[in-house]
C-alpha cells in the first residue's frame, strides 16, 4: 500500500471508485468539447468575454456545487444500503477520518470537471480586465459555497438511516440549488462596498465567504459528530448549545438586527434538532438513569440543551434591564421560548408512541396546532386572539395575559412528557 493510501484511506478509496481512468478520459473530452462550444458561441455576443466566463463558471457550479452535494448526500446512505457501513465502523478510522474522506472523496469527479472548465474562465478574465479583477472574489465565494453545500450534503447523508430510491439524489440536488443563494449576491456585486457588521465596516466580498464557510464548518462538524455516534465515540454536551449561541451572535451582528427577534433562527434550529435527533425511549431512560453529572450532561438530548439556551437568552433579553417593562417587542423572546418548549416536548412525547414515524406524526399535529386556529380565528374575525395559539405579541393585551397561554402550553407539554416518560420507564422495569 502506498503512503497516500495509508494516510488517507477513505480518500484513496473514493479516488479509485469515483475516478477510474475511463471516466476521467470521458469527462476530459466532454469538458473540452463543451468549453470550445462556449468559446465559439460567446464570440458572437456583444461582450464575448463576459458570456464565456458566465458559461464556464456556471458549468463549474453545476459540476462541483450541485453534483458534489448530490454525491456527498449519497455517500453514507449508499454505504448503509450496500451493508458496508458496519464494516467501516470496525476499522480503526476515526469519525474525522471518515467524514473528511467522504467530504473530499465523494465530490472528487465533480471537482475534476470543474477544474477542466477553469482555463476557459481564465481566458475570459484575460480578455477583460474587469472580469480579471472580479475573479478572486467570485472564486472565493465559489469555494465557500461549495464547502457549505458539500458539508450539508454530508450532514443529510449522516442522518439518513437508509437510502431509499432517489431520496439521496433529490436531497443533494435541493441542497446544492439552495446554496446558490449565497453565490448569487457575489456574482451580482463582487466589488460591493463595505457594510457594518458587529459595529465594524466589513468588505462584503470578504464577509459573505467567511459567513458561508462558517456555516459550512458547523455543518461538517455536525456530520462528523453524527458519524462519531455510530462509531460509539463519546458525545459532548456543549456542542449544540455552542451552535445555538453562534446563531444568536450571528444575527445580532447585523446593524439593523433586533435582539427581540434574534431567537427565531436558533428556535428553528432547536426544533430541527428535536426532529432529527432520534432520542428513543431507551436513550431517554439511559439519560435519566445516569448518575455521574458529566455523563448526564453528555447524554442530554441536543434539543433540551438548545431549549435551555434559548430560554436563558429570552429571559436576559426580556428582563434586562428589569425597569424597562415587558412591552410588545420584549415579549417576543419569551413567547418563542415557551412555544419552543411546547413543540419540542410534544415531539419527544411522540417518540414514546408506537408510531413507525414519530417525527411525521409530530409534524402533522404541530402543523394542525398552528394552522387550524389561524383559519378558525381569521374566519371568525377574531385575529386578536391569535396569541392564544401562536407566539405572537398582542398589543391590546397586558404582558401577563399575553404570556399566560404560552406558559400554560409549555407546562401542559412538559407534564405530558413527564407522564409518558414515567409510564415508559415503569413498563420497561
Amino acid at each position: 500500500m502506498n503512503p497516500f493510501a495509508r494516510r488517507f484511506p477513505e480518500l484513496y478509496r473514493a479516488a479509485l471508485t469515483e475516478c477510474p481512468r475511463g471516466r476521467l478520459a470521458l469527462g476530459a473530452g466532454t469538458s473540452l468539447a463543451l468549453g470550445m462550444c462556449f468559446w465559439t458561441a460567446a464570440g458572437w455576443a456583444q461582450d464575448p468575454a463576459r458570456l464565456l466566463f458566465q458559461y464556464s463558471f456556471w458549468t463549474q457550479v453545476a459540476a462541483f456545487v450541485i453534483y458534489g452535494a448530490i454525491r456527498t448526500s449519497a455517500s453514507i446512505a449508499d454505504e448503509r444500503e450496500a451493508k458496508t457501513w458496519d464494516l467501516q465502523r470496525l476499522t480503526p478510522l476515526t469519525s474525522g477520518d471518515i467524514a473528511g474522506g467522504k467530504l473530499l472523496g465523494a465530490p472528487l469527479y465533480g471537482a475534476f470537471l470543474a477544474a477542466l472548465m477553469l482555463p476557459f474562465a481564465l481566458i475570459a478574465g484575460l480578455q477583460s480586465p474587469a472580469i480579471l479583477v472580479e475573479l478572486p472574489f467570485i472564486y472565493l465565494q465559489f469555494f465557500a459555497t461549495a464547502f457549505l453545500a458539500l458539508s450539508l450534503g454530508l450532514l443529510a447523508s449522516a442522518y439518513s438511516d437508509l437510502s431509499r430510491g432517489g431520496s439521496a439524489t433529490t436531497s443533494g440536488a435541493m441542497i446544492g440549488l439552495g446554496c446558490l443563494y449565497t453565490l448569487a449576491p457575489s456574482m451580482a456585486k463582487p466589488g460591493a462596498a463595505a457594510f457594518v457588521y458587529c459595529a465594524i465596516d466589513v468588505p462584503y466580498a470578504l464577509w459573505m465567504p467567511a459567513a458561508t464557510a462558517g456555516f459550512g464548518a458547523w455543518a461538517f462538524a455536525a456530520a462528523k459528530w453524527r458519524v462519531g455516534r455510530d462509531l460509539l465515540e463519546p458525545s459532548r454536551f456543549w456542542r449544540f448549545p455552542a451552535f445555538v449561541l453562534y446563531l444568536i451572535l450571528f444575527v445580532l451582528g447585523f446593524e439593523k438586527s433586533s435582539a427581540y427577534y434574534a431567537l427565531i433562527l436558533p428556535a428553528a434550529a432547536t426544533l430541527t434538532a428535536a426532529l432529527a435527533e432520534p432520542t428513543t425511549p431507551e436513550a431517554w431512560r439511559r439519560w435519566l438513569a445516569s448518575t455521574e453529572p458529566l455523563e448526564k450532561l453528555d447524554r442530554t438530548p441536543a434539543w433540551i440543551s438548545g431549549v435551555a439556551v434559548c430560554l436563558a437568552a429570552a429571559v436576559v433579553v426580556s428582563f434586562v434591564p428589569a425597569t424597562a417593562g415587558l412591552d410588545t417587542a420584549r415579549r417576543v423572546p419569551l413567547l418563542l421560548a415557551l412555544f419552543l418548549i411546547r413543540d419540542t416536548a410534544f415531539i419527544q412525547c411522540c417518540r414514546f408512541t408506537n408510531s413507525r414515524r414519530p417525527q411525521i406524526l409530530a409534524l402533522v399535529f404541530l402543523g394542525l396546532a398552528y394552522i387550524l386556529p389561524a383559519i378558525v380565528l381569521a374566519t371568525a374575525k377574531a385575529s386578536s386572539l391569535m396569541y392564544l395559539f401562536m407566539p405572537l405579541p398582542e398589543k391590546g393585551a397586558a404582558a401577563a395575559v399575553n404570556l399566560l397561554p404560552a406558559l400554560a402550553w409549555a407546562l401542559v407539554s412538559l407534564a405530558a412528557l413527564a407522564y409518558v416518560s414515567g409510564r415508559s420507564t415503569s413498563t420497561s422495569k
